[in-house]
């Protein structure tokens, strides 16, 4: 199931997804991919504050911002206009995945010291563990990426 996010709610409406993770549907456009960050952190901050979590945590925050910004700015919508964004929480690393449209290339570049852009899957490379897409036969790309938990994966299981 996919619940949609409504860009005025101030607070994120998440359903499970079939592998025990979360999944939500989000307007193809910029002001989405704050709102969502901030309901991913949410989702997985424990209350205890643990530094190990919260590193992971950042770590994810900050992949999805860069997926989710690559798809509304490189990327079709879905048929309705929208994104899907997932997460779940796995053994030893959260995974992430962006559902889009598809289209434009997907590769990471070399930006030049005053670029403004082109640096979000070096970032991705990065914090992942791994990363790739896949497209379906209808032409909806996922993107995904799995950050490691490595010594916070038990506290991140407890408050997925």
């Amino acid at each position: 199931m996919v619940v949609p996010l409504s860009t005025d709610a101030p607070a994120l409406l998440k359903a499970p997804s079939g592998d025990g993770g979360c999944s939500v549907l989000l307007p193809h456009e910029a002001m989405a991919v704050p709102q969502a960050r901030r309901a991913v952190v949410a989702d997985l901050s424990t209350p205890l504050a643990d530094p190990a979590v919260a590193a992971v945590v950042d770590a994810v925050a900050v992949v999805v911002s860069e997926l989710l910004g690559n798809a509304v700015r490189h990327a079709a919508p879905l048929g309705e206009g929208d994104l899907i964004l997932r997460w779940s929480v796995e053994v030893d690393a959260v995974r992430i995945e962006v559902v889009d449209g598809g289209g434009g290339a997907l590769a990471s570049r070399d930006a030049t010291a005053t670029a403004t852009s082109g640096r979000g899957l070096r970032i991705v490379e990065a914090l992942a563990s791994e990363w790739g897409s896949e497209t379906d036969t209808t032409g909806r790309r996922t993107v995904w990426a799995t950050i490691p938990t490595t010594c916070a994966s038990d506290d991140l299981a407890r408050t997925a």
